[in-house]
């Protein structure tokens, strides 16, 4: 049976693109349905391994948040805009530094530690939360006909697993359009090298299809590097995740030379 003629599965699939640059024509005759599989099942992988597990792994490490909540963080009560604390809080929770002073009568943008991407700093009187885009500030006043403690953390859990799970959902959509992009790219690279050799024929589609199993192992391991903490530096790691992909990129385009076969590198 012709191989290229048959539905490969998203593992095959997988280990085709890792493993047989020279299978890449059959790869490239799958469905643009099956493709897009491929992507999506590599962006659920990519999101489980840097995001979900971390996240997973971090509340394990706090006991759980209902633990969390009531043993972890000192007895606190934000009442009439006032905020009161038995002690103290400086901590790091996945990614986000969270400074709590509740002797502190307000905070400004100015108290931000700028080597620090995420922050939140909490005092007696107001909140500012710190990301990359912008910083956003709560004051307590706002919130003068609610209380809220350390009980009323633990009661909103089920709405921060909600939060979590929109959040997942956004990874995982970012981390596929992410890796198209990824692979329009190399597409482009393709045109060039393509341009270089007139006996090579192939359309934009097929490049792109070529592009999206080309980045595979270097996507893989990436989202490995990154959920482990950046082993390898990653601006070291994209120059060799592209010098990688390109390669394969290369091998597989030049199966199509029809002239004489020879690689392009």
């Amino acid at each position: 049976m012709n191989e290229s003629n048959t539905k490969i599965s998203i593992i095959d699939q997988f280990l085709y693109a890792v493993s047989k640059p020279k299978q890449y024509q059959a790869l490239i005759k799958q469905s643009t349905g099956r493709v897009i599989g491929f992507v999506l099942v590599m962006a659920m992988l990519i999101t489980t391994m840097n995001f979900i597990i971390p996240l997973v792994g971090y509340q394990w490490s706090l006991g759980g948040l209902e633990q969390f909540f009531r043993n972890k963080i000192p007895k606190f009560t934000i009442e009439h805009g006032v905020l009161e604390m038995e002690e103290p809080l400086n901590m790091n929770v996945f990614g986000v530094s969270i400074v709590v002073d509740p002797e502190k009568e307000s905070y400004t943008p100015q108290d931000f530690d700028d080597d620090v991407l995420l922050q939140v700093m909490i005092s007696k009187h107001n909140m500012l939360i710190k990301n990359m885009i912008q910083v956003v500030e709560l004051p307590f006043e706002y919130l003068s006909n609610l209380t809220i403690n350390n009980e009323s953390l633990v009661k909103s859990i089920p709405y921060l697993y909600m939060i979590q799970l929109v959040a997942i959902g956004v990874t995982l959509t970012i981390q596929f359009f992410y890796y198209l992009l990824g692979a329009v790219g190399y597409a482009f690279i393709g045109l060039a090298l393509i341009g270089m050799r007139p006996s090579i024929s192939l359309t934009w589609k097929e490049l792109i299809k070529i592009g999206i199993y080309a980045k595979a192992l270097t996507a893989f391991l990436g989202a490995l590097n990154e959920g482990m903490g950046y082993p390898v530096g990653i601006g070291y790691w994209h120059m060799i995740g592209m010098f990688v992909s390109l390669v394969y990129m290369t091998k597989a385009i030049a199966t199509y030379d029809t002239k004489n076969g020879e690689s392009l590198l």
